[in-house]
């Protein structure tokens, strides 16, 4: 019956704890195994007189001091782990309502920016297709001279080809004799000299020669 009271005194100390977790209690049952062993080998092993009321208080007591400490411990270990949340969420709140204005502002600035591109490349290619119709009628109408200009030097060419056959079966023309000049006679006169000279002016306007 000592061992049966004890054991429902132990069972009934624990029971008084509330919202301790599992660590606590698993650590509370180990003692109170410990506890309820020593309690058993008193009451079995000795040959004295053992005075129930006072193990049983003593008992009652070692579990109180324990049950005690764990829940003072746990307690201040909640209130510790509440403070740091606490300040950790007001951190965050803080962070996140700066981070969200950062972001929308960054969203927006890209979604201008997207905008400005699609506006730019959605013009390029027109741009480039105007660029590209207006280089080809260009060269379509550079084209178009130079066929001209090469059909002209052709024409140019069939007419003086013409011409030079047409010379060509012409019989050949008389040349007029020109009357050779008098030759110099070597005398130092200055009328002599000047005789000469206009005899060989005339030989060669009348021969033709440049």
């Amino acid at each position: 019956m000592a061992v049966g009271s004890g054991q429902g005194l132990l069972v009934g100390c624990v029971g008084k704890e509330h919202g301790a977790c599992a660590g606590h209690a698993r650590r509370r049952l180990r003692a109170e195994n410990r506890l309820s062993t020593w309690w058993r080998w008193l009451c079995r092993g000795s040959s004295m007189a053992v005075d129930d009321v006072g193990i049983r208080a003593r008992l009652a007591g070692s579990v109180e001091l324990l049950t005690m400490a764990d829940q003072t411990s746990l307690e201040n270990r909640v209130a510790e782990l509440e403070s740091q949340v606490q300040r950790l969420v007001g951190l965050l709140g803080q962070a996140s309502a700066s981070s969200s204005e950062a972001l929308f502002l960054q969203v927006d600035t890209l979604h201008s920016r997207v905008e400005t591109l699609q506006k730019s490349v959605g013009e390029w290619p027109d741009m480039m297709g105007q660029r590209a119709r207006g280089a080809v009628e260009e060269m379509s109408v550079l084209t178009d001279v130079i066929d001209l200009r090469i059909d002209g030097i052709q024409a140019d060419l069939n007419l003086l080809k013409w011409a030079v056959g047409r010379e060509e079966d012409r019989a050949p023309l008389s040349k007029v004799k020109v009357p050779d000049p008098k030759t110099f006679g070597g005398e130092r006169s200055a009328k002599e000299l000047e005789n000469f000279l206009w005899d060989m002016e005339v030989y060669f306007q009348a021969a033709k020669v440049p």
